[in-house]
């Protein structure tokens, strides 16, 4: 019993040993009196970082372009208007047609921005 003893005395006053001994029983769920240390918070990401300049610029430029389509005009109005008249079929339909106009009008603000120049 005393070897057994001398043994454990031998593992506890060894810092290698003792840092194994900790990781194993974190692994088998066995929480220990020593307070984990605290995760430090990752750094805020800027999504705009990702991009070049230029295409920052351009994307800048749409974006007016893009907040502009959403804008009801007398089209969209009507085709609200119609909408609790019709059947769901057709209701597709209006739905398909509405998209439709904004594609359209989206078109030639688009080319004046100058994105069909970059390719």
């Amino acid at each position: 019993m005393d070897n057994f003893q001398d043994k454990i005395a031998e593992i506890m006053s060894d810092p290698e040993a003792m840092k194994e001994i900790r990781s194993l029983g974190k692994m088998l769920g066995l929480g220990g009196n020593d307070p984990e240390p605290e995760p430090k918070p990752a750094p805020p990401a800027n999504p705009l970082n990702m991009f070049p300049p230029e295409t920052l610029g351009k994307l800048t430029a749409l974006m007016p372009i893009i907040s502009g389509a959403s804008q009801e005009d007398d089209s969209t109005r009507l085709l609200a208007a119609l909408r609790p008249f019709l059947s769901e079929e057709r209701k597709k339909k209006l739905e398909t047609a509405k998209k439709m106009l904004i594609v359209m009008k989206l078109l030639p603000l688009l080319k004046n921005g100058g994105l069909f120049d970059l390719f």
